[in-house]
């Protein structure tokens, strides 16, 4: 008889062959060997001849499958994979992060620790930076706040997340997301299940090739486009209350508006009126109004 698959690795990849490599092999390299991998090519449109040539490489590997699909974003890649799942729990990894070689092993072992208890899993994760090396996630515990309250407080990666395959009957990935897809996710998921933590780093989490986009004015909106549906979810608003939800928009809301007072962009500000008033209140709008007032007095 088949010995049953424990965990079921999903790795979307988009227009990065030349990371996808370390990817898989951090995978192949675990200490704990019950695993498939499923590798997402969310509709790459460089890198073509590449990611044909990582196929052959990997091509006699019965634990690897190889996914093609039309570009959706990440959640529709990792849905994908979740769909093609055989695996008892489904993990995540991004196509530039790496696992450490301990990283199933471990949780292997936090899952047995809680009986194999339905929830969210994660370990920490290391931080790969330029001229930095592997600096360590901070390590935080839940302590008597709501699961839900404390993953919004701290950082969570899908590269540290395992879940039971069965809770995926029921909750996937939002594809209409492109940003905090993976807490809208994680929300849903502990209104109704725990959270099982290992304080072990065991992830690499790559900070080497972040754009100056990930700051900007398009990326901000998108996060409180995200939040505003995180909200709205009426399980969530039982959870969390209102000055959290302001305290979460107004730090979005300042990031925007430093770039636009540096930019002298009050016509753009001005757009945001209606949103701001509606996110946190028309005081914080007229406060901010008013340091552009002065800054043109002062100029």
């Amino acid at each position: 008889m088949q010995k049953k698959i424990a965990f079921s690795i999903i790795i979307p990849t988009y227009n990065r062959p030349n990371l996808l490599v370390r990817s898989i092999e951090s995978v192949l390299n675990q200490t704990y060997q019950n695993f498939e991998v499923i590798v997402v090519n969310d509709g790459s449109s460089e890198g073509s001849f590449e990611y044909t040539e990582i196929k052959k490489q990997f091509f006699n590997n019965e634990k690897l499958l190889f996914i093609d699909k039309l570009n959706g974003g990440p959640s529709s890649a990792r849905n994908e994979g979740i769909r093609n799942s055989n695996g008892e729990y489904v993990c995540f990894l991004d196509d530039d992060d790496y696992y450490l070689d301990n990283h199933l092993n471990e949780l292997y072992k936090l899952i047995q620790s809680n009986n194999s208890a339905l929830g969210l899993y994660r370990t920490f994760s290391y931080f790969e930076e330029i001229g930095k090396g592997l600096i360590p996630q901070n390590y935080t515990k839940l302590g008597n706040e709501h699961a839900v309250i404390y993953i919004l407080h701290h950082l969570l990666l899908p590269v540290n997340v395992c879940i039971n395959k069965v809770i995926f009957n029921h909750y996937l990935f939002n594809e209409s997301l492109r940003y905090a897809e993976d807490y809208e996710l994680w929300v849903r998921i502990l209104i109704e299940y725990p959270i099982f933590e290992n304080p072990i780093h065991t992830t690499v989490y790559d900070r080497t090739r972040e754009s100056a986009s990930s700051g900007s004015i398009p990326v901000f909106l998108n996060y409180i486009n995200s939040f505003e549906i995180i909200f709205s979810n009426s399980n969530s608003n039982k959870i969390i209350s209102n000055s959290f939800k302001i305290n979460k928009f107004k730090k979005y809301y300042a990031w925007i508006i430093a770039i636009y007072i540096k930019n002298n962009d009050f016509d753009n500000y001005k757009r945001l009126k209606k949103n701001i008033i509606k996110h946190i209140n028309f005081g914080f709008y007229v406060f901010h109004y008013l340091r552009f007032i002065r800054k043109k007095i002062i100029k």
